[in-house]
C-alpha cells in the first residue's frame, strides 16, 4: 500500500498567501474555546480557526465534547 504524501508548506508559501487563504488555514480542522459573558451568564464558545462560531456550551467540558464531536482539534491561544 503506497504511503500518503503530505504537502509541506514552505516559509515562502506562507508569505505569498492571500488574506482569505490565511484565514482558511485550519478551518474545519482546528478551533479554540473562549469564555464569553452572555445575558444568561458565562458561556463557552467553540470557534473555528477562521473565528466563526461552531457551538456554545455551559461548561468548558461540554465545549470540548462539541469539538470532539465535530472533529475539531482544540488549540490554546495566548
Amino acid at each position: 500500500m503506497p504511503e500518503a504524501k503530505e504537502k509541506e508548506m514552505e516559509t515562502t508559501d506562507l508569505k505569498s498567501l492571500t488574506l482569505d487563504e490565511l484565514l482558511g488555514l485550519g478551518a474545519g480542522d482546528v478551533g479554540y474555546i473562549r469564555l464569553v459573558e452572555t445575558d444568561e451568564g458565562p458561556q463557552y464558545e467553540l470557534r473555528d480557526a477562521d473565528g466563526s462560531q461552531l457551538a456554545t456550551a455551559a461548561t468548558a467540558d461540554a465545549a470540548l465534547f462539541a469539538a470532539e464531536h465535530l472533529d475539531i482539534e482544540p488549540v490554546t491561544l495566548h
